[in-house]
């Protein structure tokens, strides 16, 4: 089995196909962060962690760990990761799959149900995002996951998590939100956010990712806004519209629309007025979420709180 290795910088004698360069910046624009476990192996791939994790006891001492992809399960060496393969019977995440299409499925995980996978997932997690913490409860959150599917079972690629305790005047729609650095610059980071905002949307979640948020989230999340405003403008049967007209569409908060919008310098100065003008640049087609595919519902203890939505329908 060929073993495909994931680090910052291979060198010319290294015989293992390399996947993916992780950022070694991260290092450096942290240096108060002291890492205490280097690498990670999960399956095929070997991976340089960005950032120190709270493993427990041994675990959290041990330079390598083994991690199962299916489970999450960490381990110490190979001998107790091959005989933990031997066994583990998982093979998609341990939850209610809620879409399917195009070789991809959402899972949906509840912590309150599957409360070591998700504990096992966020300490993983916490190795490559500095600005989390990892929390105990997770039986607060509900995990999306983001699977790439194939004849050995269904891959996780990335995830975001929800706090299922929420503010009706405002609220954070996604807490954590992770591209497994073996599959980033995919275009799957779009695929998360846009499917969190479907999701938002169907619960009447007017909101936005937690503050703050990680550079790669906050350019995830920046080009995926430019994108569904660019989008909303582009309709040709709109003539005109205001800030309001684009989060009702688009569900992206207030601020974060603003805040866009200047990044992108769409106002301009009209006859002593501020107007959006934008001439969207040709952009490269990406993984879009196909709404007919998802079968989902909120939380039955939270319909009393949301508007009904036919995600079905678009």
């Amino acid at each position: 089995m060929t073993t495909e290795l994931v680090a910052p910088r291979p060198s010319a004698k290294t015989k293992l196909k390399t996947k993916v360069k992780t950022k070694t910046q991260k290092e450096e624009e942290h240096p108060h962060v002291e890492k205490n476990i280097y690498h990670v192996i999960m399956g095929r791939y070997k991976m340089k962690t960005w950032y120190h994790s709270p493993y427990p006891d041994e675990y959290g001492r041990a330079e390598t760990l083994w991690i199962c992809p299916f489970c999450f399960k960490y381990m110490l060496t190979q001998m107790q990761y091959d005989r933990h393969k031997a066994k583990c019977r998982l093979r998609h995440p341990p939850g209610d799959e809620i879409y399917r299409a195009g070789g991809l499925s959402f899972f949906e995980v509840d912590g309150r149900r599957q409360t070591i996978y998700c504990r096992n997932l966020c300490l993983f997690t916490k190795l490559f995002l500095d600005h989390k913490s990892v929390d105990a409860d997770v039986t607060r959150f509900l995990f999306y996951v983001l699977t790439e599917n194939d004849s050995e079972g269904c891959h996780i690629v990335g995830y975001f998590s929800q706090n299922i305790e929420w503010n009706s005047d405002y609220c954070f729609h996604l807490a954590c939100i992770l591209t497994m650095p073996q599959h980033q610059r995919k275009g799957f980071g779009k695929v998360l956010i846009e499917f969190s905002y479907i999701i938002a949307k169907a619960e009447n979640r007017l909101g936005g990712p937690e503050k703050p948020l990680s550079d790669l989230g906050k350019s995830s999340f920046m080009s995926y806004w430019k994108d569904a405003i660019f989008e909303f403008l582009a309709d040709p049967s709109r003539k005109e519209c205001t800030i309001d007209d684009i989060v009702a569409e688009t569900y992206i908060q207030k601020a974060d629309v603003q805040n866009t919008i200047r990044e992108a310098n769409m106002v301009k100065l009209h006859r002593n007025m501020m107007v959006l003008h934008c001439h969207p640049k040709p952009r490269k087609p990406r993984r879009r979420i196909d709404r007919s595919r998802i079968h989902w519902v909120p939380l039955p203890t939270m319909i009393e709180k949301r508007r009904p939505l036919i995600l079905g329908d678009g």
